[in-house]
Parts: structure tokens; C-alpha cells; sequence
């Protein structure tokens, strides 16, 4: 059979007693727990000391160089400034290109048999389509006349270093044989 107590003395045990004797009981586990939770906080400190050493260290090879530094940002903003400056000065010194007189070239060189459809000017380049039709020469005459034609233009030879055919091919317009084509004016 299983043993019972009874006490027949209602005495109530201390609550403070039991818990210092419990802190008593575990007291090498605690001292264990105290000393492992010491030692990681001097790792942490020695961690943090080395770090702020490393740092110093930086700090005054830092100092050293800050007047070298200084002088790099300055120049830094200078460049800035003075390629704002171009900027400016670039628009008010290079003219924009004046379509009327570009047209007017173009109008000025058209042989007879050629016949614009479509012009897209873009910043570097011109595109010109039309079409050619044979009468008294060769289609590839006439489209060579009217580029020769072009870059005897003053204004337009200025504008357009480059002046190529950049694609042909021969089609039926209405019961007429043309060429189409597409000359590209490069700057």
C-alpha cells in the first residue's frame, strides 16, 4: 500500500524559505549560467573595443587625406558646372536647322520626272520618298541628277554630309511604270 501523511499541525511553510532553498539547490547551475553570460559580455566589450581601435586608426589616416579629398569635390562640381555652361552655350551657339531653307534645296534640285511622297526629318538625319518616272533618261539617272542636284545646294550640303539611296525598287503607279525610292541625308 501507498503511504499517506497527514498533518494533524496546520502550519503554513514560509513561501521566502522555499524559494531560497530552491536558489540554494540550483546554486552551481546559476553560478554556471552567471559566469557563461560574464565571459560572452567580455567577448562583446573586447569585440567593440578592437572595432573602435580600427576606427580611430581610420579616422586619422582619414584626416590625412581629407584635404585631398576636399579638392576632388570641389573640382567634382566645377566639371558639373562647366558642362551645365556647354550646355548653355551649346544652344545658343550651334543654330538649328532651318527647314524652310532645307526644303527650299530640295525643291531647288527636283528634276521634272520626280515626285515627292513623304519627308521625316529627324535631329541627325533626313529621309526623302518619291517616286521617279522614266521620261527622257534612265531612272537611275534622274534619282543620281537630283542627288548631285542636292549636294550642290549650299545650305543643304552644310546641313547633310552624307547623301545615299537607300532603297529602290520599281512599281506599277497607276497603269505607269515609276521607281520608288528612298534617299537617307545623313549629318
Amino acid at each position: 500500500m501507498g503511504k499517506i501523511d497527514i498533518n494533524l499541525v496546520p502550519k503554513q511553510e514560509n513561501q521566502k524559505s522555499a524559494f531560497f532553498e530552491n536558489i540554494l539547490a540550483y546554486r552551481g547551475f546559476l553560478a554556471t549560467i552567471f559566469l557563461f553570460a560574464t565571459l560572452i559580455i567580455l567577448i562583446l566589450y573586447f569585440s567593440v573595443f578592437i572595432r573602435t581601435a580600427n576606427l580611430n586608426s581610420y579616422t586619422k589616416k582619414w584626416k590625412k587625406w581629407q584635404p585631398q579629398f576636399n579638392e576632388i569635390t570641389t573640382i567634382k562640381k566645377q566639371i558639373t558646372e562647366l558642362e551645365n555652361l556647354k550646355k548653355e552655350l551649346e544652344k545658343v551657339t550651334i543654330p538649328n536647322v532651318f527647314i524652310s531653307k532645307v526644303l527650299e534645296d530640295i525643291f531647288c534640285a527636283l528634276p521634272e520626272n520626280i515626285w515627292l511622297e513623304k519627308l521625316i526629318y529627324e535631329k541627325k538625319f533626313l529621309s526623302i520618298k518619291g517616286y521617279v518616272v522614266k521620261l527622257d533618261e534612265d531612272y537611275m539617272i534622274s534619282l543620281d541628277n537630283f542627288i548631285k542636284g542636292l549636294n550642290s545646294r549650299k545650305y543643304f550640303s552644310s546641313i547633310f554630309k552624307q547623301v545615299n539611296v537607300k532603297g529602290s525598287a520599281k512599281e506599277n503607279f497607276f497603269g505607269i511604270e515609276v521607281l520608288n525610292f528612298e534617299i537617307e541625308c545623313l549629318k
